[in-house]
């Protein structure tokens, strides 16, 4: 859960200090009674710095999709942080797209590199097994961004 959470403010730039307010769908019984003990929750708030909204919905539909927000799994649950309450959609947007642009260079210049026939028959094997590793974590980051520029666009189309 505090992971769940954690993930969220690192992808969204969110200071690590900064409470969030978040929203509790889903989840099954045993994940509910684990998580309504009182110790627990202290443990969340201090590690995750959280408010949790009223939780009424336990043993919610999966279906029971929060707008504009970004979730995160724990277990069954899903975490959802609403967009509008932490990010500026415009400075947001402005954000994202810059990194995007940037990873998108560092992309060309390391598929440049896998293209080059000479690098690729003189280089160490390992050297060349790092630009690929390098070049898939590219793009994992890109897909990452790209899914969070999406949902701030659906933000700025209100």
């Amino acid at each position: 859960f505090i992971l769940g959470v954690r993930r969220i403010k690192a992808e969204r730039d969110i200071p690590p200090n900064k409470r969030l307010s978040l929203h509790i769908r889903g989840g099954t019984k045993q994940e509910w009674q684990w998580f309504n003990k009182n110790e627990i929750l202290t443990y969340i708030d201090n590690l995750a710095r959280v408010d949790i909204e009223p939780y009424t919905d336990e043993g919610g539909s999966k279906d029971d999709e929060i707008q504009n927000a970004v979730m995160a799994l724990a277990g069954e649950m899903k975490i959802y942080v609403l967009l509008a309450d932490i990010i500026d959609p415009e400075a947001e947007h402005k954000r994202v797209t810059n990194v995007l642009e940037n990873l998108d260079k560092k992309k060309s210049g390391l598929e440049n590199q896998l293209a080059n026939k000479n690098f690729v028959e003189r280089a160490p094997k390992d050297v060349v097994e790092g630009v690929k590793q390098q070049l898939a974590d590219i793009l994992n980051e890109v897909k990452t961004y790209q899914e969070q520029l999406e949902s701030i666009s659906k933000l700025l189309n209100k």
